[in-house]
């Protein structure tokens, strides 16, 4: 079954055998059959659209969703920038965006869009800033990259344009490139390649794999944004499921820590991750966090045996979990987590990281789990304990919780944290007296302290 996928019509049109039909998931059980003549005029209505092959129903679905909730959050970008829309609506309406783009698709979808052409003339970008503040802080960042990436956005659209011209004869060849250019993300992660040059491989490789049948498109494109810093691909890749037109695996692979300063060459890997973490390019993310585990295992931070290579790429994980918490980015927080995990089962920090992790997902039962097992495992740690008692006190197990923060102050009585997340419970448990005199415990013997 094909289908196109219209998010503002919020409907799909599926081809099935040579038969139409419609379907909206809200109001349609099943898909409905339709005429030719109620395609053409769905297929009238403007916004995004997104075009599956051999699709099945769950698959138009989950489209379906994310087309709906990136035209609303399109919309409600817009509407920042409307210079006639009321103080209170434009706030109202940043609120909402925020929380659509804390969802990854949605913010790359919005960027698909916003990164294909520059900011109009007559958009208000004083009433968009002044709305903009650290009480949204997705649409504050989401705005200020925009911004100051317009003079490429509008190189790269000028350029698009006049190689569509010189690729199709029609407008509709035009429009469907553009519309899977929207989808693919092509704009914003060719804008960040123009932006530093150690990101062009890397992206002109990822374009082709997406989507071989614009190779020629994409090559004289992106030659043109820069034609010293690329090198088209012309070559079809291989078959990668096939032995033809595949090498060989090599019995010596390349060593990968021959790097004359393993150490140096790790920091730098992770500061590659965060910078292009924190842009949102989760493509070259997974392209530099798969470089960085493999230098680790292969010993390159040290030129140690490969087992200890893997506790040292924990470690590597554990760190830019951490960034990803900072950056608000809790999925991948969790995700890198859990990596480290299985990498070292036997170092108590990668379980807390673990647990922690759960929690900012909101997962606290199967954080409390992971706490629960590190305790047992690791009965000296102190952070797993911690841990555990602030699960404990987030499921509003205030009693559990208060016994936990007891246990660990009284092996660790320094233990600013736990001293503070009693106090916290004891007011919560409305012991008003016992809580002023745990905060000011904590206060004159840990005066310096930020917690």
């Amino acid at each position: 079954m094909r289908a196109v996928v219209l998010g503002l019509a919020e409907r799909a049109i599926l081809e099935d055998g040579g038969r139409f039909f419609s379907f909206c998931p809200e109001v349609d059980a099943a898909p409905v059959p339709c005429d030719s003549w109620e395609v053409s005029r769905l297929l009238t209505v403007s916004g995004r659209r997104r075009y599956l092959d051999q699709a099945k129903l769950d698959d138009v679905k989950r489209c379906l969703q994310e087309l709906v909730r990136q035209e609303m959050a399109l919309d409600l970008f817009l509407m920042l920038f409307d210079g006639d829309c009321d103080a209170d609506l434009r706030r109202e309406a940043a609120g909402e965006l925020n929380s659509l783009l804390a969802d990854a698709t949605t913010r790359v979808g919005l960027e698909g869009v916003m990164y294909a052409l520059p900011m109009p003339e007559s958009a208000d970008l004083v009433a968009a800033r002044n709305v903009c503040n650290d009480h949204v802080p997705h649409v504050q960042e989401f705005l200020k990259l925009l911004l100051n990436a317009q003079g490429l956005v509008r190189s790269a659209r000028a350029a698009w344009d006049k190689t569509c011209e010189q690729h199709f004869d029609s407008s509709e060849g035009r429009s469907r490139a553009l519309a899977l250019a929207h989808e693919h993300a092509f704009f914003p992660r060719v804008v960040r390649a123009m932006a530093n040059d150690g990101l062009w491989q890397g992206t002109l490789f990822d374009l082709h794999k997406r989507l071989p049948s614009l190779r020629g498109l994409i090559n004289q494109w992106t030659h043109s944004l820069k034609p010293a810093a690329v090198a088209p691909i012309t070559r079809p890749m291989p078959d990668m499921g096939s032995g033809e037109g595949r090498k060989r695996p090599s019995k010596h692979p390349q060593n990968l820590a021959s790097t004359a300063n393993p150490l140096k060459h790790v920091e730098q890997l992770k500061d590659d991750f965060k910078r292009v973490i924190a842009l949102r390019d989760f493509t070259e993310a997974e392209n530099v966090l798969d470089q960085l585990l493999r230098f680790h295992e292969e010993g390159g931070h040290s030129g140690k045996r490969k087992k200890s290579g893997r506790a040292f790429a924990a470690k590597s994980l554990c760190d830019l979990a951490m960034f990803c918490k900072k950056q608000g980015l809790y999925d991948w927080q969790l995700r890198l987590a859990e990596m480290a995990v299985g990498y070292n089962s036997e170092d108590p920090q990668t379980w807390s990281h673990k647990g922690g992790a759960l929690a900012e997902n909101n997962k606290l039962e199967e954080a409390l789990k992971v706490f629960d097992d590190a305790f047992l495992k690791f009965p000296g740690d102190v952070v797993a304990k911690t841990g555990r008692a602030e699960v404990l006190k987030s499921l509003n197990r205030l009693e559990d919780s208060l016994l936990a923060y007891d246990e660990v102050i009284e092996k660790f009585p320094v233990n600013v944290v736990a001293k503070n997340g009693r106090a916290e419970v004891l007011k919560s448990l409305n012991r008003l007296e016992d809580s002023l005199l745990a905060y000011d415990e904590v206060i004159e013997k840990f005066p310096g302290d930020k917690y």
